[in-house]
């Protein structure tokens, strides 16, 4: 379960951002999940003739980086994805 503090918000064109604090290291990896599971269910239920699909990086700090080495930081997770998905 996410932590009440959360922070969803559009970061620029097609990119958003979220930010919470949690102390278990997976939960990132759930929400990926949970948002990956949620298109897929989306993608099954309309008739449009494309497809919704998304990218995701993640980074988590100990308080060490400021917030825009931090977005930068998943943003280049993200690329890195992005990239493999072309490859495969």
């Amino acid at each position: 379960m996410l932590s009440k503090r959360v922070n969803i918000a559009r970061y620029g064109g097609d990119e958003f951002a979220v930010l919470f604090e949690s102390d278990d290291p997976k939960e990132a990896e759930r929400l990926k999940a949970n948002i990956r599971e949620s298109l897929k269910e989306i993608n099954e239920r309309t008739h449009v003739p494309f497809e919704l699909t998304v990218s995701i990086g993640h980074a988590s700090t100990d308080g060490d980086l400021k917030l825009k080495e931090l977005i930068d930081k998943a943003d280049e997770a993200m690329y890195e994805e992005k990239e493999a998905s072309r490859r495969s």
